[in-house]
């Protein structure tokens, strides 16, 4: 959904001229519920586009014809050869839509499905509907790759007061209580932060079958192995397949 995959913690945050718009708005608005709108607004102007431009239904069209996909869900700024990319905001993407409203591919067209920090940016409800979805489009056998941040390790770090691997994740000096902080409540497009077993707990619901934590570029699938070298993420993340 959101153009965020392979961006760093600081390469979220917004500056200059809608950096100042938004510090002025959020003296009269709470930030989240700004950021939350903000994105609402987006998402409306996309389906809108989507229904109206002849050159994004020609778009949506071919997508629902295409088969044995490589799906690359929220590429951000980044493409990999030989993969479909779908983003919400992001000029990369071969086609731009909110993956909250479903996947406009047919049954079984995509052999693989890659997500790298998206997820966390929807709602639990939200996500089981994606995830249905995911598992909808993919082939039987078809594997999906999800990387998120680690809500366990953020919370081991905190209750093991690990500074140094707070200033690693973070590139700078918080305490491990600003951390918590950081993850839950500075980051205002986060909406729901996973552990596997809540993550693995959203897949079977969805109806996969074999859920597995995984690490970082170590998928049993090697097509699957195109997560960003950014160092906090290998440290910060959580890496889970699924099989449909």
């Amino acid at each position: 959904m959101f153009s965020v995959g392979g961006l760093g913690h600081q390469g979220r945050r917004m500056s200059g001229a809608k950096g100042i718009l938004r510090s002025l708005l959020g003296r009269i608005i709470p930030l989240r519920l700004l950021g939350q709108l903000h994105v609402e607004l987006d998402a409306l102007a996309l389906r809108v586009a989507n229904h109206v431009l002849p050159w994004r239904l020609i778009s949506l069209s071919r997508a629902r014809s295409l088969r044995g996909l490589k799906l690359h869900i929220g590429c951000g700024p980044y493409r990999h050869e030989g993969w479909y990319h779908v983003d919400f905001r992001s000029s990369n993407a071969d086609l731009s839509i909110d993956i909250r409203r479903g996947l406009p591919f047919g049954d079984g067209s995509c052999r693989f499905i890659f997500c790298e920090h998206v997820f966390d940016h929807l709602e639990l409800r939200e996500l089981r509907g994606v995830l249905s979805e995911c598992r909808r489009v993919l082939e039987p056998g078809g594997a999906i790759r999800i990387i998120l941040p680690d809500l366990e390790r953020f919370v081991r770090a905190y209750c093991g007061r690990e500074t140094e691997w707070v200033r690693a994740v973070w590139g700078r000096d918080l305490s491990p209580t600003e951390s918590l902080n950081e993850i839950f409540f500075a980051d205002i497009m986060k909406r729901f932060l996973h552990d596997f077993s809540s993550l693995s707990g959203a897949l079977r619901q969805a109806g996969f079958k074999e859920v597995y934590p995984t690490a970082p570029r170590e998928s049993r699938f090697p097509e699957l192995n195109i997560d960003s070298n950014l160092p906090h993420r290998r440290l910060d993340s959580l890496y889970v397949e699924a099989v449909r």
